[in-house]
């Protein structure tokens, strides 16, 4: 039997789910190590695919942190409304971040790849990325519980959509 989980707006852990199956199927109460190797299959499954598209797309929302001060694209400090919902979501993107050498004062890219954060704002986006697109960007699992009402609306007048099926 195959069973595929997507996302749902309500709030039940997948061990949860996969724990009240068993109990249906069987008739009987499901031990926790059981319950916990089926949802580990599952999420490894189910999670090769979604990182897939995000590493393909590169483009994420997220949700800001304190110790995110700056975005990347148009180089000013956040506000301090992006610290607080619902206006806390932001983009995020890990490549090599390019900088000026002191010395020289030419242009390099770091070897090393780290995060990138940008408005919610695709022009702030296209000032590193001239041609990406706002279907480029991806929802993460972990912020999704977090898309209350009020941060929903603004995504949507984003023009992000969040419930394309619906």
């Amino acid at each position: 039997m195959q069973i595929l989980f997507t996302h749902c707006t309500c709030f039940v852990s997948d061990q949860e789910i996969i724990a009240l199956i068993l109990l249906l199927l069987t008739g009987r109460q499901p031990d926790a190590e059981h319950v916990s190797s089926i949802s580990a299959a599952i999420t490894s499954s189910a999670t090769s695919g979604r990182q897939e598209k995000a590493t393909r797309h590169g483009y994420h929302l997220w949700m800001k942190s304190p110790a995110v001060t700056w975005c990347y694209g148009c180089r000013r400090r956040f506000a301090d409304r992006y610290s607080k919902p619902p206006r806390d979501v932001i983009i995020r993107r890990f490549m090599n971040r390019r900088y000026e050498d002191k010395k020289t004062g030419i242009v390099k890219k770091s070897s090393k790849v780290s995060a990138t954060y940008f408005h919610l704002n695709m022009n702030c986006v296209r000032k590193v990325t001239p041609c990406v697109n706002i279907k480029d960007l991806f929802v993460h699992d972990e912020v999704w519980p977090h898309l209350t009402g009020e941060r929903v609306s603004i995504l949507q007048k984003f023009g992000l959509e969040l419930f394309p099926d619906e």
